[in-house]
């Protein structure tokens, strides 16, 4: 029942992640296109500020517009703070047009790390609060419309404070438009970068879980170990993404981040190595000193620095995740399977988004700023949950076949139950044959000790010749079942020269003659006990019959063999009366009987002159 139950249940977390990536996939594409469409063209009245005048300052109030300070930079402005304005500055940007008939938005597309947005001196807005830990829009966009009653008929002007982390600082170029028309395009942008960067990051951080319950399940799997981590150190650096408030301060927040990456792309390889079965322990252990070291570069390095210095250290990351590719093109090469395809497809991906967001976090192609975005923030979270998908189709398969094995094996060992209980039944039926065996060998040995020297004495002691032939027929029946009823058998030749014996000892007892016949070539085989038994008693019988009824002179015994058939013609030249008056008694009717166990059959009739034959016929089967 567990086995069933687990299968239902990655059946349906197979499923959730199928649907997550189709998903992802479906609104991310269309959504990727309408968004870079919209940033490429400026629509209707919406009109892109490129220039502005700035100045140093961590004041919280616009300072004095009359200040010799203030200066034309050009927008966007990469990173501020390499031209000398600190960490905090304000920026002024007089816009040429009439007072507008609809509501106007202003919209700032990127900036970093928070921004408050002014129209005319009044307050409209911010991205949330400028104490540390600071709101984090460096990745968000800004929206704010400005309310008819503050346009003047000439000189609006849009005043933006910003303040960022030393060495993080830009601020893109403003756009002010109609609102039906920024709006759009300001949620489109919020979708794309955050919203929908959320989604993906949960979807993974989720899928992450059941791999780790999976391993949980599995721990000689460590594939499913390194693929989880991986995926929760992914979670946390595309958690930098859309989180905007953080209960930790910048700089250790930041080293968490970008060592996450580090350590994403070393755990993916540990991955990858185990997937494949292959054994490169030296390049396991350079990259685990690469993350060693940039932790504890990071670690070191002040904050100012530390966006530098990461963006370089993370080319060490990309060129791990091209390694992974190339391990993959050679798999590809050596089987070329639809799922090595898959990987390799999937890692070329990887490979493209993360050098196109390592050269835009480096500030290289600003004019791609407005129809751009992180692209590894979308295509790892689709990459990795369709490995999952693929590693939950596997663990399905596994455990198809282990559900396989174990219906298999049940039935081995009901099989190996019922052959072990029949050899037991056998065995137990052989110890009760044997005692059974031993018991009539006790009695047999108890009647040929003591019953049989009574008969014996018997027979010396008479002097009537009947008594003395009951007594010797009796003697020699008890030497039939003693040594005779649990043999396996007896050849011809060995039983008729024993009935000759008889016969003869009998006959001469009773002043008779036996005249024996039979066959020069009668077959080689060997009588079963039963048919040694059985003829031996209709022989003797017929003789008693003939000493006893008719006092012959002469008997008459031939063995015969017509195959299939033993025949047993017994006669005699005594008086005897007429066959057909005969009545069947006990002993014809045993005749009868023991000749009929055996298959065969029992016929009387009257010989000329005078005397009575009997024929026996009986089946022989041939030894082979």
């Amino acid at each position: 029942m567990r086995g069933i139950r687990d299968g239902i249940v990655a059946g349906m977390l197979f499923t959730y992640f199928r649907c997550a990536i189709c998903l992802i996939a479906g609104v991310f594409l269309p959504f990727a296109g309408v968004l870079a469409a919209s940033n490429a063209i400026d629509r209707g009245e919406v009109i892109e500020i490129t220039s502005a005048r700035a100045i140093a300052s961590s004041a919280e109030q616009v300072p004095d517009l009359s200040d010799a300070k203030w200066r034309a930079v050009p927008l966007p402005l990469v990173n501020a703070w390499k031209n000398g304005f600190g960490s905090a500055q304000w920026y002024r940007m007089p816009i040429d047009i009439q007072p507008p008939h609809d509501i106007y938005g202003i919209y700032l597309w990127r900036y970093s790390m928070n921004a408050a947005v002014y129209f005319n001196g009044q307050f409209l807005g911010d991205g949330g609060s400028f104490a540390e830990p600071m709101a984090r829009n460096w990745n968000r966009p800004l929206y704010v419309t400005i309310p008819p009653a503050l346009w003047r008929a000439s000189d609006n002007e849009i005043t933006v404070r910003l303040v960022q982390y030393p060495g993080f600082g830009f601020f893109g170029s403003t756009l002010i438009g109609p609102d039906k028309v920024l709006r759009k395009r300001y949620e489109q942008q919020v979708f794309l970068q955050n919203d929908l960067t959320r989604i993906a990051s949960t979807l993974t951080f989720g899928a992450g879980l059941f791999l780790f319950a999976l391993w949980m399940r599995r721990r000689r799997d460590r594939m499913y170990l390194w693929f989880s981590l991986a995926m929760f150190a992914w979670t946390v650096y595309s958690i930098n993404l859309f989180v905007r408030d953080l209960v930790l301060p910048a700089r250790p927040w930041w080293v968490l981040v970008h060592a996450s990456i580090d350590w994403w792309v070393v755990l993916l390889t540990l991955f990858y190595h185990r997937l494949y079965a292959m054994k490169r322990a030296w390049v396991e252990r350079v990259l685990l000193a690469f993350a060693v070291v940039t932790t504890c570069v990071y670690l070191a390095t002040d904050l100012t620095d530390l966006p530098r210095i990461a963006s370089r250290w993370h080319g060490g990351a990309i060129l791990a995740v091209a390694y992974l590719a190339s391990v993959v093109i050679w798999q590809v090469r050596v089987s070329p399977h639809r799922d090595r395809w898959f990987h390799l497809l999937g890692l070329l991906a990887l490979l493209a988004g993360a050098a196109h967001d390592w050269l835009f976090q480096l500030g290289a192609f600003s004019d791609w700023w407005r129809g751009s975005f992180h692209f590894s923030h979308f295509t790892v979270p689709l990459f990795m949950l369709a490995i999952t998908w693929h590693l939950t189709g596997r663990f399905i398969t596994a455990l198809n076949e282990q559900e396989r094995f174990n219906v298999e094996l049940e039935q081995r060992v009901a099989s190996a139950t019922r052959e072990l209980a029949d050899r037991y039944g056998e065995l137990q039926a052989m110890r009760d044959a044997s005692s059974r065996t031993e018991e009539r060998e006790r009695i047999y040995r108890d009647l040929h000790d003591d019953v049989g020297a009574k008969l014996l004495s018997l027979i010396y002691r008479s002097n009537d010749g009947p008594q003395a032939d009951l007594a010797r027929s009796a003697l020699q029946d008890l030497r039939d079942v003693v040594s005779r009823s649990h043999a396996e058998g007896l050849q011809l030749e060995e039983a008729l020269a024993d009935w000759r014996s008889e016969c003869a000892q009998r006959l001469e007892g009773a002043n008779c003659r036996l005249d024996w016949h039979q066959d020069s070539e009668l077959p080689a085989t060997t009588m079963t006990s039963m048919q040694v038994t059985h003829l031996g008693r209709i022989l003797r019988e017929a003789v008693s019959n003939a000493i006893r009824h008719a006092q012959p002179k002469v008997v008459t015994v031939s063995v015969l063999y017509r195959a299939p058939d033993l025949i047993l013609d017994v006669r005699d030249d005594g008086a005897h009366s007429d066959v057909a008056q005969w009545r069947t008694g006990r002993g014809l009717a045993n005749m009868q009987k023991r000749a009929g166990e055996m298959g065969g059959a029992i016929e009387w009739r009257a010989l000329e002159p005078h005397g009575c034959g009997l024929l026996c016929r009986i089946p022989l089967t041939l030894a082979s």
